[in-house]
């Protein structure tokens, strides 16, 4: 699979820099429900109440993406994003939810494979120090 299959698509990358922004504003202000909020403005959408699912001032966001809209690419992405814009950390532990156990076989298998776009994102961000765990290897940690 070539690089290229994968490169964000407009959407993607404007989804990302928005996160990233999101993420910044949200970490240097500590208020996440009006970082939210200019998130939302400076995309030109209406007003839409922030939920933070009981995680409080943890910034809780999620993609609505199509079937077929790169989910999994854009993960990727977001998973370098946010280690560098929120968290800071240098190797932080993510936890990749699925919907079904097709899906969860198949990301697995692309992000154990060194070279597959997928993995080559993480592999770029995080020095090719990337350790991908299924659930039954979770003892691992």
């Amino acid at each position: 699979m070539s690089a290229n299959r994968f490169s964000l698509k407009g959407y993607q990358t404007r989804a990302i820099e928005t996160l990233s922004q999101f993420l910044t504003e949200a970490k240097a202000t500590g208020e996440v429900t009006a970082a939210y909020a200019r998130a939302i403005e400076a995309q030109g959408m209406a007003p839409l109440a922030y939920r933070d699912y009981g995680f409080e001032q943890v910034p809780y966001v999620c993609f609505r993406i199509p079937t077929g809209g790169g989910k999994t690419v854009l993960a990727s992405h977001a998973v370098a994003t946010t280690a560098r814009d929120y968290l800071e950390q240098s190797f932080p532990i993510t936890l990749w939810l699925v919907p079904s156990t097709t899906i969860r076989q198949q990301t697995v298998d692309a992000l154990k494979t060194p070279g597959h776009p997928y993995r080559d994102k993480l592999d770029q961000a995080f020095n090719q120090k990337v350790l991908v765990l299924d659930i039954d290897e979770v003892t691992q940690i």
